[in-house]
């Protein structure tokens, strides 16, 4: 049987950093309100915007975005 190849998709985003940018700032906790309110967003990287892991992208997401903008964490 000759070799299929396989993918493999590696990124450096951190959870928080919602537009990918390399920073967690305001703008991260705005795109995720914004998608919690009018349910899309073009440039939301969903596997980061679910910051505490409970399966939903939601305002507790964007508070823990906004805190750990604030704290520096």
């Amino acid at each position: 049987m000759p070799f299929q190849g396989f993918a493999l998709c590696v990124t450096n985003s951190q959870v928080g950093d919602v537009d990918g940018d390399g920073t967690i700032d305001t703008a991260d906790a705005v795109m995720i309100i914004e998608h919690y309110i009018k349910g899309t967003t073009d440039k939301l990287n969903k596997a980061t915007a679910d910051v505490d892991g409970d399966g939903k992208i939601d305002t507790a997401d964007a508070v823990k975005v906004i805190n750990k903008y604030v704290n520096k964490e």
